[in-house]
């Protein structure tokens, strides 16, 4: 009987999307509660501390990791780097679980994982260095401006006319994005942002549909029909998304909408930051069918109603299917990595 391969789960973390990593973690435990896989949980606290539990019962009706760390174990590196993981699996959406802080920590034990690299996790987090390059490669981004923290000039802020967005550039899940429609309301979203984040972007107001495709795989990459989100809110806000139940809805695959030419763009993108093994690209499509890429999202939500599982699912991939797929997609790419030379022997004494 072949043995199981045991895949570890990483879940909390520090990041302001730290609740949101709870709902996507369960989800993808139950679908790895099969034949072939054998999950095994790492909590992280918001301080990054790391943990062991032997069920995810303990979350049940916990907000965060952090409310329940008298029920689990103290789990260093050591022990982390002495478990025997197969391949890890992660949810810990933003900050340091999507910025490629952990990926660092996972190529130096040596451990499989799913997701990006270091690089393509980095680049992809911070929006203005991912428009600049996209850019670069000629693929259409929404108008931008950058404002740092230090920075006292707020005439910055009208620099996209109004409406704008204003975002942190480092944050996902539509946290810290605000719409203003004066400098006003710019200044105040600002000040709020800098309080998550140390640079913000100012974006034009795009009128026009918000379209996203999945992508899968890193040699062999592929991509998913597109899908449209459409707000039942002023725009796709954190509170659409996560409090309310109908902040939104679907349509999947999209109406109207030249699916092979999104794909083409969304792999493009995709290669162009360094990504690889998944991925979700968000588009806005005007009425005149011009695309702009919005932002990339390298560890999207992975709920059984997630948009990333959604897209794959309409393309062919059940949920089960598509985290299998990711996982040996995360091990082959592993095994080629581990093979290249690490190492100089070189007489420098003499």
């Amino acid at each position: 009987m072949q043995n199981k391969l045991k895949i570890g789960l990483f879940f909390g973390g520090k990041s302001v999307e730290h609740e949101v990593s709870l709902r996507s973690i369960k989800a993808v435990y139950k679908a790895l509660c099969d034949k072939k896989f054998e999950p095994l949980l790492f909590p992280v606290s918001k301080e990054g501390k790391i943990y062991s539990a032997s069920s995810l019962d303990v979350f049940n009706e916990a907000l965060s990791v952090d409310e329940c760390v008298a029920k689990l174990n103290l789990f260093g590196i050591d022990a982390l780097s002495e478990a025997r993981i197969d391949a890890v699996f992660s949810t810990m959406h933003g900050g340091f679980g999507e910025n490629g802080a952990f990926q660092g920590l996972f190529d130096i034990l040596g451990l499989a994982y799913v997701g990006p690299g270091v690089l393509g996790s980095a680049v992809a987090m911070d929006k203005d260095v991912t428009k600049r390059l996209l850019a670069h490669a000629n693929i259409s981004v929404v108008p931008f401006s950058i404002m740092k923290s230090f920075q006292k000039d707020f005439s910055i802020l009208e620099s996209q006319g109004f409406p704008c967005f204003i975002k942190a550039a480092s944050l996902g899940s539509s946290v810290g994005v605000y719409k203003c429609h004066n400098l006003e309301e710019a200044v105040i979203a600002a000040q709020e942002v800098f309080k998550l984040d140390s640079k913000l972007l100012v974006e034009k107001a795009i009128k026009g549909r918000e379209i996203e495709v999945a992508i899968l795989g890193s040699d062999d990459m592929e991509a998913s029909l597109a899908g449209e989100v459409i707000p039942h809110h002023d725009f796709y806000s954190y509170e659409a998304k996560y409090l309310d139940e109908n902040g939104a809805s679907f349509e999947a695959p999209a109406k109207n909408i030249d699916h092979d030419l999104l794909k083409q763009i969304a792999l493009k993108a995709a290669k162009a930051l360094e990504i690889q093994g998944m991925a979700r690209v968000d588009f806005f499509v005007t009425e005149e069918n011009t695309y702009y890429i919005n932002e990339i999202n390298t560890l999207p939500g992975f709920t059984n109603i997630s948009m990333y599982p959604k897209l794959f699912e309409i393309s062919g991939k059940s949920y089960s299917e598509l985290i299998s797929r990711l996982i040996y997609d995360a091990i082959e790419r592993s095994n080629k990595n581990s093979q290249l030379q690490k190492t100089l022997y070189a007489n420098l004494v003499t």
